[in-house]
C-alpha cells in the first residue's frame, strides 16, 4: 500500500528508487530482457540518485549490464552469447564454467568490468554461495547427500 501511495502521489519517477534486486534463473531473464532494455537504456538513466543493484546468477548479469557505458548494447550482447550456448549431451562442471566465462567476456566487452567498478552512480552488489562439506562435492551422491540436508 505504501508503494502504491508513493507512485500515485508522485508517479513512476526513477529517482524513487535507490535500490534494484534481480532475481535467479536464467531462461527467465529472457522474459525480462525488453523490459530491462527500457528500464536501463532510459529509465533509470534520466535519475540522478545513486542506485544499489544487489542480485545472484543472471540477476548479478543483468546489472552487469546496467553498470556498462551502453547497457542496451551490453543486454544485446549478453542475449547473443547466452542464447549462442551449446553443451554437450552430458556437460561436466569445466563445460559449463567455460561457456559461463565465455558469455561473461561477451557481455563485458573490453573494459566491462571497470565500467562496473567505477560507475559513478550504479554500486553492484554480487551475491554468490560456496558450497562446503558435501555440498562442496563436485558432483555425484555426496552433493546430492549435502544438497538433500541443507534443503532441510
Amino acid at each position: 500500500r505504501e508503494a502504491a501511495a508513493t507512485l500515485a502521489r508522485h508517479g513512476w519517477d526513477p529517482a524513487l528508487f535507490s535500490l534494484l534486486l534481480g532475481a535467479s534463473g536464467g531462461p527467465k531473464w529472457f522474459i525480462l530482457a525488453a523490459l530491462d532494455r527500457y528500464l536501463f537504456g532510459d529509465y533509470l538513466q534520466r535519475s540522478t540518485r545513486p542506485l544499489a543493484v544487489l542480485g545472484s546468477s543472471v540477476g548479478a548479469w543483468r546489472h552487469a549490464c546496467l553498470a556498462q557505458d551502453d547497457p542496451v548494447a551490453a543486454i544485446d550482447r549478453f542475449a547473443e552469447s547466452y542464447l549462442g550456448q551449446v553443451y554437450s549431451a552430458r556437460p561436466d562442471a569445466a563445460e559449463v564454467s567455460r561457456a559461463s566465462l565465455a558469455t561473461l567476456d561477451q557481455l563485458l566487452g573490453d573494459g566491462g568490468a571497470a565500467a562496473i567498478a567505477r560507475h559513478p552512480r550504479i554500486t553492484t552488489h554480487i551475491v554468490t554461495a560456496r558450497g562446503r562439506g558435501p555440498c562442496g562435492a563436485a558432483g555425484g551422491p555426496l552433493l546430492a547427500l549435502g544438497l538433500a540436508a541443507a534443503a532441510g
